[in-house]
């Protein structure tokens, strides 16, 4: 036989099954290690630290009588600390400069809703006015801004345009 595992080596025939018995593998198998508990030094060593002990947990503290009725939801009450002066004084300026903050755009808000309003003011004036102007007046005042209706004559228009910009065709 060879040393190579054949891979038809586990069907066996009549004629082998004879040899099969008497072959014994020459290389013992070897005797599989018991794992040992590693030491603290050498966890140590490769850089392992220790976690918390429990030798150094509280025992926790025998409270009064327990009570297995319904809470009301409240909870026990608190005991409230007092501020010392640094706090206080810290409370009191920040809550002063909020206060100078809100005042000041409290002021800018107002100030810009009588800019508005006084806006509003001058434009219905300048709409009063623009009532007791002439349609030729108010025409001349659309073309003058661009805001010509569409007249009928759309060449003449776009000619005039063309003259208030410095643009002379010739054929007028």
């Amino acid at each position: 036989m060879s040393k190579f595992m054949d891979p038809l080596g586990d069907i066996s025939d009549e004629s082998e099954a004879s040899d099969s018995e008497e072959t014994v593998d020459p290389v013992p198998a070897k005797k599989a290690k018991q794992a040992k508990a590693p030491e603290p030094e050498e966890l140590a060593k490769h850089g392992f630290k220790s976690g918390p002990s429990v030798l150094f947990v509280r025992e926790k503290a025998p409270e009064g009588p327990s009570s297995w009725d319904w809470s009301s939801g409240k909870g026990e009450p608190r005991p409230e600390e007092e501020e010392d002066y640094e706090e206080r004084e810290q409370t009191r300026t920040a809550a002063n400069a909020a206060v100078e903050e809100s005042a000041r755009l409290g002021r800018l808000a107002a100030e810009q809703h009588a800019r508005l309003r006084e806006e509003a003011r001058a434009e219905q004036r300048q709409l009063k006015d623009d009532r007791r102007l002439t349609f030729q007046q108010k025409e001349k005042r659309k073309r003058d801004l661009g805001q010509a209706k569409g007249s009928k004559n759309y060449v003449e228009e776009e000619k005039r345009l063309a003259r208030n910009f410095g643009m002379y065709s010739g054929f007028d």
